[in-house]
This record gives C-alpha cells, structure tokens and sequence, in this order.
C-alpha cells in the first residue's frame, strides 16, 4: 500500500525558543528571539527545505502547532506588542515560502494567546496583542494571488513585502522592529524611512498602521486605527483614532516613516 495515498496533508510542530530561565532583560529578548527577521528566515529555512524535499507527495506543508515561545510563551515576550510584529514577519515569510497554513496554538491563560474569552485563574477577559498581527495578515494577504518579498536593508529588524494580484503590485508590508520600550517616553522613540520604487500608474497609497506605545506593552494596540480591546465593546471592532492617512507617490517613489516597534500596510490606489 502507497503510504501517500493515506494522507492528506504534512504537519510539522514549531516554536521560536524553549521557555527556559531568561539570562537578558525582555526587550534585549524581543530583539535577538522574536523581532528579528534574520532569526525567522534561519527558523523558517529546515521547513522551507522539508517542504520542497516533500513537494513529490503533491500535499500542503503546514505548520501544525506552533507558537512563539514553548510552554505557553513567556511574560514580557509573548503576551506584549513585540510578539505581534513577529506574528506578521513570520506569517508572511511563511506564507511567501509555500508553507499553507499556520495553526498558532491557543489556550486559556496562555502567555501567547490571541485573546482570553472567559475570567480564568484570575485573568478576566480580554484582546492580546498577537490578535492584531493576525488582523493585518489577514487583511494583507486577502485575495492575493502571489507574493515577493524584498529586503529594504540590511537590518535585521527590517522587512518588506510586495503583494501582486495577478503581476500586479497592489500592496506593502513594511515592519521596523528595532525595540522600543514604553517607559522611554514618547520623546525618545526614534523612527526610520522607507522608500519603494513602484509602477508608474500609482498616485498613491492608504495607510493602516500596526502600532502600539511601546514594544512591551499588553493594551493600547491599534491596526488602522481601530482597536478590538475586550474592555471597549467585548472584542468588537471600535474605531479610537479617524484620521485617514494616506502617502503620495512622488516620481515613482513610495516613501513611508515607520517610528521603531511598529508595521504599516500601504495599499495602492
């Protein structure tokens, strides 16, 4: 008997690191573990290779159960905004690298959970910070039907994605995860620019921000100014800032500032 013609599909286990007693304060952490996507392109390569070694076998790779951060994640890392911007790097490099579908592990209490839908050990209710990043994949990603990605430098807190309908450019993904803690104040957050050369037919382009103040933050998470915090409508969606952002695009060039700990979704018109 054909061993193939018994599956459907080939599910692998993944996570980032072990939970294990940490030696590094948590934003040096975030950096080095999680924001960092020279650390997931070398997490993401052996299932990248698996899958192409398995292409013969004509099923989805997957990744069956996996998360950020073994054991349920870990206070200061899985459970703040960090973990969103990894979710989104690592959700579309994934997805660019044929990897089908992702199946973050969930729980109640988990440190890595996307949200907590019941008062549990003392925890009430509420929208963690990876739900968002699960919100703008989603929303990127939509009905795409290809994807490149691009590196807009050498950084290894940078990251870029271009998503074509069809061979058409219709959207960016741009992620600055250099760390920013909140407790720095506002004042000391420092940003950087982005430039993109895109087709000559585009005038410009709508902007929805991944934000939140600060990397190491559990609340006040944002995607395109909508927030989807428990404690405003039970998780619903709820418009907190309406100010409708767009950027021009100047002789072919699409640039974009990005303060630290922050990702943008740039759709062209």
């Amino acid at each position: 008997m054909n061993i193939a013609n018994l599956t459907r599909e080939i599910g692998i286990h993944h996570y980032m690191q072990v939970n294990e007693p940490p030696q590094l304060p948590p934003a040096t952490r975030l950096e080095r573990v999680l924001m960092n996507h020279t650390n997931i392109v070398e997490a993401l390569a052996p299932h990248i290779q698996r899958a192409k070694n398995l292409e013969y076998l004509d099923h989805p790779y997957i990744l069956s159960e996996m998360n950020s951060i073994v054991k349920q994640g870990r206070n200061g890392e899985s459970n703040v905004f960090g973990d969103a911007l990894w979710l989104v790097d690592f959700s579309l490099w994934a997805a660019e690298h044929n990897i089908r579908r992702l199946n973050f592990h969930q729980g109640t209490s988990y440190r890595y959970a996307s949200w907590q839908p019941i008062l549990n050990k003392g925890i009430a209710p509420s929208t963690k910070p990876p739900y968002y990043g699960q919100i703008m994949v989603a929303t990127a990603l939509g009905r795409s039907e290809n994807m490149h990605q691009q590196h807009p430098s050498l950084e290894h807190t940078d990251a870029a994605y271009a998503l074509f309908d069809n061979t058409k450019l219709s959207k960016l993904v741009v992620l600055n995860m250099k760390a920013f803690n909140s407790t720095s104040g506002a004042d000391s957050r420092s940003s950087r620019e982005y430039k993109f050369k895109v087709p000559g037919d585009s005038k410009g382009a709508k902007v929805q921000r991944l934000i939140a103040p600060g990397s190491d933050v559990e609340k006040d998470v944002t995607f395109g100014g909508v927030s989807y915090d428990y404690e405003l409508e039970k998780g619903n969606a709820v418009v907190v800032d309406d100010m409708e952002e767009n950027v021009e695009i100047e002789d072919g060039v699409l640039s974009i500032t990005l303060p630290d700990s922050s990702a943008v979704l740039l759709t062209l018109n």
